[in-house]
């Protein structure tokens, strides 16, 4: 029911209910609403059981009011509001164009408080219809006959509504608008750099090309190095923060952190650190690493051998303290001098002290205990001018007290005084007698802050100090808070206990390490798609790459996941929700199975929603030092064989795996039993630069494999790790070879590298080698393009792979831009008739003067072929040309027309891959290494919805792959070419559901 009282309905009417909510007022400071919503939180708090709505409103109001942006838009909304006319409950003046609102409701008119507002002269409370251009205040057309003053404005005539103004004012915004927006286009791009991070990038290669071509850099101190990192330690561990100039989100970053030595750089870039550690690290445990998306952030956690040790240096040849959290001095500066103060042990006499004082730095040393060098801060405009020094080295001075330390014990106290010089003649004469040194200097990027510290060791460029005592105190509950230049007179301090001891940037810094990141991550009950193990038959051992935590990438938890369909229909209705028209994609499957579908498969498969995510594992269950391997690729050739073979052979070998025990397999699973073709052995030399050949080293064959012989000589050569690179059909021998293995009780996992140039495996999002073999597919037809149109009625057909599988033939023609009609294998055609392909021919040589057709090598074969396929060795029919046999259709309709035909099949097999495809056959051999230390058997590796995982066998074998003919994907293709239908309607549904119910008899159950 409607409240009798219209304007209750209208919420915060004055623009102040978050304030009275929060019981603060309006000039409230941020501090003061934070206790507020705390104390009425405590009462309110429906845990404390008070009133949901009452504190729902509570925290409505804390969430606006304690962030500046909405709370100034809040504000700026309140002053619009309490000059508004509200009738009844807001009055106004009688008289003028208030009479109008009389005469309104006199007439019956209706003002609803819901969404008729009026805004009121800010002088005599009338409505107002005009505003100050000078001072903004809301008048009416009676005050725009006087002056009147606001805030900041004196005495003034109104300005009102000036065009000349508005379009002057309107511009001006607009262009601010542009400009603003290209600033924020550009500091989006992950990659964007300021023009001080640039400098810095140049400065720090110059810097590191000189030092890369140094002999001793392992032990040599650089300050233009040192400067991007810094480190700290606790009883247990050290830890480095390294700022990292070349480091971009889309580049690797190399850590190599050994018992004696630490490695950092980026891809395509020098080291940042390359140095030889001072003292030793567990090699034991593993290097914790953290780091930034964007790769300009990372963090190590080195565990020292020696619990409790404190580290007087961090690298060998560095000088005591430098670029350390903690140094081993403390500063008190003034106008006048820098005074460092050294506590030292009670027996150091004057005789072991050593301290020279220069113009640039300063070195300290005491025989037995300190090695200290510091490098003085510089002002590079006075240095310019001439004359400018840091230090007067003739009047600064040392001495060496004795004094009381701690209850008990006696200590000496090492005081150097650096006496500042007279003031220049700047400082004099325009600086008003003001010393312009380091605490008068601009910090880069420091916005309004001033001051830096005096020792340039010892400046901070990239906040590294806060995250470092974030970790340390995460550790070990205090950290060192040094005192901070820009904060005159508060000194050093440690921080123990509370968190609230922290500045506040290392209180983010840990909040964000006590929950880095969240993951919604499933239960490992939840329905998984398993993958098979041999880890009830082996044991368990730490990985090799433990010491540096898998090169600091880390390691991947048999528990995480990856969903094996990436989307959520809205309808049945939605592009490419339904499978064949027969049901949506949800669990809709008996007994909750879940339906996994690409977006371009013609094949629904009831499948669980999660797959197991691929990855190195921490823990191995093969000792690498004992492992014997046998790499086999089987099937056609295809483009990246040589790239999975190397990367094998390379990750095994960084496993561990000894030189001698990796054997290839010649020519398919025949090379195992047969004898005219021995193993040969693999090794790093072996395979180097293989991957720029095309082909394989090992050979391929088509089927033929005798599993039980097979199986035999994995026994008999004791062979642990079977890697199989090949198709459905090498899949599927491997899949019997695992099981002949089972049945025999021989333990050897064998992994599975899916391969196939067609595209046509299940459930993965591509193959090895399709990128590269789509590339080279358009080589092909590009010389068609050139061929028929430089020809009179010319027709070019290209012949492209895809027994049956078109996606060569749809992707490379979509690519090429030059395709007049593709032909694939799940698409029927007709050529005869008003809807035929040769009719579609004629119309385009009369509109354009030529023609490229693309056709896959299974397109038309229901045409072509008469009674059974024969088949060949790997069951595959033997398809008949259909490339050659639509030539000649096409010259027999045609008669007049100049047909070119193109077969570039074996040519496209044979070329190297991309880069695109080299990347990914490396990525794919090193998870397969990993599946097979990790225990896993029967397993293939892929790329599902960009993530890679482990699929069991079973599950990628059991029906080709195939193009939907009502997907996006063809369809897309289809608009792009303007390809019509060359066959019925009603007669490609009726082939859509024959091919469904044929696909659908060969889904194997879930157990």
């Amino acid at each position: 029911m409607r409240s009798s009282d219209p304007w209750a309905q209208v919420q915060d009417i004055d623009g102040q209910d978050h304030y009275r909510s929060l019981k603060v007022k309006f000039r409230a400071s941020t501090a003061e609403i934070k206790k507020a919503y705390r104390d009425l939180a405590r009462l309110h708090h429906p845990d404390k059981g008070g009133d949901a709505a009452t504190f729902a409103r509570i925290l409505a109001a804390f969430q606006v009011l304690s962030d500046e942006r909405q709370r100034a838009v809040y504000d700026v909304w309140a002053r619009e509001l309490q000059y508004r006319y509200i009738d009844g409950v807001a009055g106004r003046a009688e008289g003028g164009e208030g009479m109008l609102l009389d005469e309104l409701r006199e007439s019956g008119v209706h003002c609803d408080p819901l969404t008729q507002l009026v805004v009121t002269c800010e002088v005599c409370r009338r409505p107002s219809n005009k505003e100050c251009w000078t001072c903004g205040m809301k008048i009416c057309d009676f005050c725009t006959l006087k002056r009147h003053w606001k805030g900041g404005f004196a005495l003034h005539w109104p300005l009102i509504n000036s065009s000349h103004m508005r379009t002057r004012l309107a511009q001006r915004e607009l262009e601010d608008k542009r400009l603003e927006d290209a600033r924020r286009l550009e500091q989006q791009d992950p990659n964007y750099r300021s023009l001080a991070e640039l400098a810095a990038i140049r400065a720090f290669k110059s810097a590191a090309l000189t030092m890369l071509a140094r002999s001793d850099r392992l032990e040599t101190y650089e300050l233009a190095l040192a400067r991007f990192y810094m480190w700290a330690q606790t009883d247990e561990t050290v830890f480095l923060a390294v700022h990292i100039p070349t480091g971009y989100g889309d580049r690797e970053l190399l850590l190599e952190a050994g018992a004696g030595a630490v490695k950092l750089q980026a891809e395509n870039s020098p080291p940042v650190i390359d140095r030889a550690l001072a003292y030793g690290v567990d090699a034991s445990q593993p290097v914790t690493t953290f780091r930034t998306q964007d790769n300009r952030l990372l963090v190590a956690a080195l565990r020292k051998a020696a619990h409790g040790k404190q580290w007087r240096r961090l690298f060998r040849g560095d000088p005591d303290g430098a670029r350390c959290l903690l140094p081993p001095y403390r500063l008190a500066e003034s106008n006048d001098d820098v005074v460092m103060e050294l506590v030292l042990p009670f027996w150091t006499d004057p005789e072991d002290v050593s301290v020279h004082i220069a113009a640039k730095g300063v070195s300290i040393r005491v025989r037995g205990s300190l090695d200290l060098r510091r490098t003085y801060w510089r002002n590079a405009e006075e240095e310019q001018r001439g004359g400018w020094q840091a230090v007067d080295a003739a009047e600064s001075a040392w001495s060496l007290d004795e004094e009381d330390g701690p209850p008990g014990a006696r200590r000496r106290l090492l005081l150097v005084s650096l006496a500042k010089p007279v003031l220049t003649e700047t400082e004099v004469t325009w600086k008003k007698g003001k010393r312009q040194d380091n605490r008068a200097a601009q910090r880069p990027g420091g916005g309004m802050r001033t001051g830096v510290r005096f020792f340039a060791d010892d400046e901070d460029d990239f906040g590294l100090e806060d995250l470092l005592q974030a970790l340390c105190f995460r550790e070990a509950g205090a950290a060192w808070v040094p005192a901070k230049p820009w904060a005159p007179g508060v000194p050093g301090r440690w921080a123990r206990g509370a968190a609230s001891d922290l500045p506040e940037a290392a209180r983010q810094h840990l909040a964000r390490l006590e929950c880095p990141f969240a993951v919604d991550a499933p239960d490992i009950g939840e329905e998984v798609l398993e993958c098979p193990t041999l880890r009830d038959r082996l044991e368990p051992r730490p990985s090799p790459y433990t010491a540096s935590n898998n090169f600091g990438g880390g390691f991947v938890s048999d528990g995480d996941r990856v969903a094996l369909q990436s989307m959520r229909f809205a309808s049945p209705a939605s592009a490419g929700a339904t499978c064949f028209g027969t049901g949506m994609m949800t669990s809709t499957a008996a007994e909750g199975a879940k339906l996994a579908i690409n977006s371009v498969d013609q094949v629904c498969v009831p499948l669980p929603p999660w797959a197991i995510r691929a990855g190195a594992r921490q823990d191995i269950y093969y000792n690498p030092a004992e492992v014997n391997v046998a790499i086999v690729t089987c099937g056609g050739l295809c483009p990246g064989l040589n790239d999975v073979v190397q990367g094998l052979v390379r990750k095994l070998e960084d496993y561990g795996v000894p030189e001698g025990n990796i054997l290839g397999i010649k020519y398919g699973y025949k090379g195992f039993y047969d004898r005219r073709h021995k193993p040969v052995v693999l090794t790093r030399k072996v395979v180097d630069g293989i991957h720029l050949q095309g082909g394989t080293i090992l050979g391929t064959s088509r089927g033929g494999a005798d599993i039980k012989e097979i199986v035999k000589r994995i026994d008999m050569w004791a062979i642990d790790m079977v890697f199989v690179v090949g198709g459905n059909g090498g899949n599927a021998g491997a899949q019997a070879i695992q099981a002949e293995c089972a049945r025999s009780g021989v333990v050897c996992s064998v992994v599975g590298v899916p391969k196939s140039i067609d595209n046509d495996i299940l459930l993965i999002d591509k193959c090895f080698g399709f990128d590269t073999a789509v590339e080279e597919s358009q080589r092909a037809l590009l010389a068609a393009k050139v061929e028929a149109a430089s020809a009179f009625k010319g027709i070019g057909v290209v012949k492209l792979m895809g027994r049956q599988s078109g996606f060569i033939a749809m992707q490379a023609s979509m690519a090429s831009g030059v395709v007049d009609a593709c032909l694939i294998p799940e698409v029927p055609f007709v050529l005869h008739g008003e809807q035929g392909l040769l009719k579609y021919v004629e119309g385009v040589l009369q509109a354009r003067g030529h023609c490229v057709i693309c056709v896959a090598e299974g397109a038309g074969q229901d045409l072509v072929a008469s009674g059974e396929h024969a088949r060949d060795a790997s069951g595959n029919p033997i398809l008949v040309d259909s490339g050659v046999w639509l030539r000649n259709e096409i010259k027999k309709h045609c008669k007049d027309a100049d047909v070119k035909y193109i077969d570039p099949s074996y040519m496209i097999r044979s070329v190297p891959t991309i880069s695109a495809d080299r990347i990914y056959c490396k990525v794919l051999a090193h998870n397969a290494v990993h599946a097979a230390f990790a225990g896993f058997t029967g397993v293939t590796v892929g790329l599902v919805n960009t993530h890679y995982v482990y699929l069991p066998i079973p599950f990628v074998i059991m029906a080709p792959r195939r193009v939907d003919p009502r997907g996006k994907t063809w369809n897309r293709l289809r608009a792009s070419i303007g390809q019509p239908n060359f066959v019925d309607v009603e007669a490609e549904e009726a082939q859509g559901d024959n091919v469904k119910a044929e696909e659908t008899e060969k889904v194997p159950q879930l157990s």
